[in-house]
């Protein structure tokens, strides 16, 4: 008997399980947080095989079918315990598994690694050589020029600038940001040189652009 955990939201939902009817509750600020604790609650105790997603830019996975990977960074630990103590699973076509026998309170805590991570586009995608998109858990970001109004076609992104990532209350009912300094890239004075001026920068998840008027949007920088 199994219980799959596929989307990592704030709720309670109520199942029956071999007859056995069973709470599960997550408390959760996904996609902003990666702390996810999932309380079990069988009416009785009752062993069966609890799922739990773990999503694939976690596992250093942008998506499947190699199109994209991520620029080398240090390993994020994923880290899931059971009732407080550290459990060893097996990962199962994306899943950890956590067969045991449960008992009413039980918990789960899952702990993803949010760091900003940058994707490349494999080799052969010729428009996004040379480019890099910005990422952090499953969220991807865009530049906007309501957030950047010296232009966002000229941006060029080192491979090791700091980014920094922060979550705004006051910005579109809540969402978080990443910030950094770029190059911002202009012609000289002769109009055939190339000048180049450090340009702090913002990012905000894609899904969120386009609620502040018309303006100019790029993924990849």
């Amino acid at each position: 008997r199994s219980l799959y955990v596929n989307l990592f939201v704030g709720s309670r939902a109520r199942v029956k399980l071999g007859g056995t009817p069973i709470t599960l509750s997550q408390e959760t600020r996904y996609p902003w947080e990666g702390s996810i604790r999932i309380t079990v609650d069988p009416e009785k105790p009752s062993r069966f095989t609890l799922l739990v997603r773990i999503p694939g830019w976690a596992r250093n996975e942008p998506m499947p079918g190699g199109l994209y990977h991520y620029l080398p960074a240090p390993a994020q630990k994923i880290a899931l315990s059971v009732n407080g103590a550290d459990f060893a699973y097996n990962l199962d076509k994306g899943y950890a598994r956590i067969e045991r026998d449960w008992k009413p309170g039980d918990t789960v805590q899952l702990d993803l690694p949010m760091a900003v991570r940058r994707v490349l586009a494999a080799e052969p995608v010729a428009e996004n050589r040379g480019m890099v998109a910005l990422e952090r858990g499953p969220l991807v970001f865009c530049v906007e020029q309501a957030d950047n109004s010296g232009g966002i076609f000229n941006l060029l992104l080192a491979d090791d600038a700091t980014l920094a990532y922060s979550y705004r209350e006051d910005r579109l009912g809540g969402l978080g940001e990443i910030r950094g300094k770029a190059l911002a890239l202009s012609r000289g004075a002769d109009r055939v040189s190339v000048v180049k001026a450090p340009r702090d920068f913002t990012a905000i998840p894609y899904f969120a652009f386009g609620n502040r008027g018309p303006g100019e949007m790029s993924v990849w920088l």
